[in-house]
């Protein structure tokens, strides 16, 4: 409703959902437990936006969890600094080159 709201007034929404680790061992009990609802939660999340982007026609640009080393996840779904400003570069790159719906996947 806030993005409707927001595009109603003027603005230019980008819906940019957060990548999750894609290398969590899941064999650890922290992540054992929660990975299947984990997945779900994110499957669900990520389609959720991608059909009101849809819908709505408004920009969604995702960015493959991969193209993220390792090394810059905290946990199961949080960057180091850095990380995130290569991300928010990623982001005023493609929207810039005039991107809308498409991934985001090279850094």
């Amino acid at each position: 409703a806030l993005a409707v709201l927001a595009k109603h007034d003027g603005s230019q929404v980008v819906l940019f959902p957060v990548p999750m680790n894609p290398y969590l061992d899941t064999t650890d009990p922290v992540y054992a437990i929660q990975d299947d609802i984990r997945l779900t939660t994110l499957v669900d999340t990520h389609a959720a936006l991608k059909n009101v982007a849809g819908t709505q026609q408004l920009s969604h640009v995702e960015i493959d969890p991969r193209s993220i080393p390792e090394a810059a996840y905290k946990d199961d779904c949080h960057v180091f600094v850095e990380e995130h400003r290569i991300n928010a570069r990623r982001l005023a790159e493609h929207l810039l080159k005039g991107g809308r719906a498409e991934g985001l996947d090279d850094k």
